[in-house]
């Protein structure tokens, strides 16, 4: 009898025993881990615009900001980056609207870990006397990531981290300022991310577009003046029109190298007394002048029939704008066309907006407008020292159009051929 109760103990201990052994061991969901599970099996993305090509978030408006703190205690330099969501309401609907196990607290939690945005600053080495050469220092700076900023200058928290298609935020980072060296003074900006769910809307997006300068106090970048100064920084485009895509200009670029065939159309009279032809004949010669001064090997010839050119210089209607360089989907040709309400022989010079529009039809983007450069969306001729110098030692061609900014625009398009 007490061998039969003590099996029959033990085999109710067995049983209590098991019972706890299930509960205890039962394997429970983590939201993140699942979340993160979904992503990388379905290959869930959403991507981060940084520019779009449109005119309020292009060039001369640019969505990176770089400035030095006026705290000397500080010693770092503040880059922002507008980041632009893209892939929003697709994603929440794949991985939380169809889920009863996972609220929206957990996805704002998911997002915000996710979030993990990489930035480095590379060095250019930029050589005495050439405008067009460069060397890339392979040591680059890298920056902190602090955090995602909303429209209030909000910073972003775990809980509170719910994004919606179009919405745009400032990612911060901080960059060690004593890295920076006096003969280094431009860098590009390599922006990426480390992870599976966030994605670059272009891969290396920031690398192919932006750079940051350091000027002198003046805000104008020469080549003569980069290896001192004031850190004063500045950010342009280093892209060509080929890279960016930007929908607003319809010019398909010619490249530094272009055989420039032009046709001057009756809209603008062959004996203009205020002399446009002789202005416009002007600009055209000094910009392939300034093309070969630094290097390249482009020409240029005025033609007497549509069917002999590739760009078209005529008047014509313009909303808000002097001169724009565009694409004729008839005609198949490039074409500068200027306004009606615009004569651009009155000085009977070199004019600035032309070369601006010329620069356009080669394949250059806008620039900040702080900068010296003819491709500002306000174009200023730059002078003297603030011209990009020559390059080798023909000195039957000057270059009287482009900035050092605008030469290393321009071998950007070379870079684009290559």
């Amino acid at each position: 009898m007490n061998k039969t109760f003590l099996a029959l103990s033990m085999f109710a201990v067995l049983v209590s025993y098991n019972s706890q052994a299930t509960e205890d061991t039962a394997p429970t969901r983590d939201p993140y881990t699942h979340l993160v599970n979904e992503v990388k099996t379905n290959k869930y993305t959403m991507s981060v615009k940084v520019f779009d090509g449109n005119r309020a978030n292009y060039g001369y408006s640019p969505v990176v900001e770089v400035k030095v703190p006026t705290d000397d205690s500080h010693h770092y330099i503040e880059v922002k980056i507008q980041n632009i969501f893209d892939g929003m309401s697709d994603l929440k609907y794949k991985l939380v609207d169809n889920d009863d196990n996972i609220s929206e607290q957990d996805y704002s939690n998911f997002l915000f870990h996710q979030y993990t945005p990489s930035l480095k600053l590379y060095p250019r080495v930029m050589r005495h006397g050439e405008a067009t050469l460069e060397t890339r220092a392979d040591n680059g700076i890298k920056c902190e990531f602090i955090g995602l900023y909303d429209g209030m200058d909000t910073k972003r928290i775990a809980n509170n981290f719910f994004l919606n298609d179009g919405d745009k935020y400032i990612s911060k980072f901080t960059c060690p300022s004593e890295d920076i060296q006096n003969n280094d003074m431009v860098y590009d900006i390599d922006w990426n991310y480390g992870n599976d769910l966030y994605q670059a809307y272009a891969p290396k997006q920031l690398t192919n577009g932006y750079r940051v300068v350091f000027l002198e106090g003046d805000k104008k970048l020469s080549f003569d003046s980069v290896p001192s100064g004031v850190k004063t920084p500045e950010v342009y485009l280093s892209s060509s029109l080929q890279e960016l895509k930007p929908g607003y200009i319809a010019a398909h670029q010619m490249g530094v190298n272009l055989d420039f065939k032009y046709f001057i159309d009756p809209t603008i009279p062959e004996y203009d007394p205020q002399s446009e032809r002789i202005t416009i004949e002007k600009t055209i010669k000094a910009t392939i002048d300034s093309l070969k001064s630094l290097g390249y090997s482009p020409d240029s010839s005025r033609v007497y029939s549509v069917q002999q050119a590739n760009v078209i210089i005529r008047h014509g209607k313009l909303e808000g704008a002097l001169a724009a360089g565009i694409w004729d989907q008839e005609l198949n040709k490039n074409v500068l066309l200027i306004s009606d309400s615009y004569n651009s022989g009155l000085q009977q010079k070199v004019n600035k907006v032309i070369a601006h529009e010329i620069g356009h039809i080669i394949g250059l983007p806008h620039q900040n407008i702080q900068l010296a450069t003819v491709m500002s969306e306000y174009p200023d001729l730059p002078v003297g020292i603030k011209l990009a110098p020559k390059v080798g030692g023909d000195d039957t061609v000057e270059n009287t159009i482009f900035s050092y900014v605008d030469a290393q625009s321009l071998q950007s398009l070379v870079n684009d051929q290559d």
